[in-house]
């Protein structure tokens, strides 16, 4: 779990929560193109572990996320759910917990570049305070030891209105390119 929320935290520093994740105003099955087995960017310093995650669908309509590296430990501890959704031609995740009494999500929005690159893209705060400002959304910083984060305060129709007329100018800061690997394959950089 640890290299799961690292990447992650990494990742995504300066990112979007929401004790909501973002839903389409229909169902719609969870995006399968997102299973397998992913790796991030390597970090400039070359004695950085390159981290490895596992997408995976559970039952339910449900996807998963997990630590993917040889030690990884598995199970309800260590998963993270993934829900997607398509808005306005835009595609956005909210990663959050499986545990039905937490109610954080950390927000995004990716693009398959191909079958096995993900782009992933990000909303700096700055993106957030002028959307605030806007009035097209209600929400604060909060302010964390390691990076700040932007929580949004908007209930699923406001969340929904607000990806659907500025989500891609707001989740519009290139984050990590991911790249699909097999199981048997040794961690190397991304091949851009």
């Amino acid at each position: 779990m640890r290299g799961i929320l690292a990447l992650i935290a990494v990742a995504l520093a300066g990112c979007a929560s929401s004790p909501i994740p973002i839903t389409a105003s229909t169902p719609q099955p969870p995006d399968d193109r997102l299973v397998g087995l992913w790796q991030g960017d390597v970090a400039a310093d070359a004695d950085d572990e390159i981290e490895r995650f596992r997408i995976t669908r559970l039952t339910g309509d449900k996807l998963a996320l997990e630590d993917g590296g040889p030690q990884a430990a598995r199970g309800p501890d260590h998963t993270l759910e993934v829900v997607t959704a398509e808005i306005s031609g835009s595609h956005y995740a909210s990663i959050g917990s499986l545990d039905a009494g937490s109610t954080h999500y950390l927000l995004l929005r990716y693009e398959l570049v191909s079958e096995d690159r993900l782009q992933i893209y990000l909303a700096g705060g700055e993106r957030f305070d002028d959307a605030v400002r806007r009035g097209w959304v209600s929400g604060r910083k909060q302010p964390d030891r390691h990076f700040e984060t932007f929580a949004l305060e908007a209930d699923e129709r406001q969340l929904r209105q607000f990806i659907a007329d500025h989500g891609r100018e707001v989740f519009a800061d290139a984050g990590p390119l991911l790249e699909r690997v097999r199981a048997d394959e040794p961690p190397t950089p991304n091949r851009r």
